[in-house]
């Protein structure tokens, strides 16, 4: 996983716009493993990562930067079900990092 990414993560969760209680933290979490399973999902269709990269918000794009950059080096499967396994163990891997973020 880049470490791009768990700087951006320990940055916004030390800021005022993340709430302090836990709740809020955890969904933090699942949000950018969705995020990071949509972009799997399309590194694991073929898209050009140049275009993954055109369509991001500009106030997000380092996120989604940091986020495909793990994604895209990582294999892309020519068998459905090792796509679905590569994007779910990247979700996870996501998950894992931005959890174990939180209790430091």
């Amino acid at each position: 996983m880049s470490k791009g990414l768990w700087i951006f993560v320990v940055a916004v969760l030390s800021c005022g716009h993340i709430a302090a209680d836990t709740e809020n933290r955890y969904s933090l979490c699942k949000q950018m493993s969705d995020v990071a399973g949509m972009v799997m999902e399309n590194r694991q269709e073929g898209v050009l990562m140049s275009e993954l990269m055109a369509l991001a918000d500009s106030s997000f794009s380092g996120l989604l930067e940091d986020i495909a950059s793990a994604a895209y080096s990582k294999p892309r499967y020519s068998t459905e079900k090792m796509q679905k396994r590569a994007i779910v163990d990247f979700q996870n891997d996501v998950y894992l990092g931005c959890v174990t973020n939180l209790k430091d």
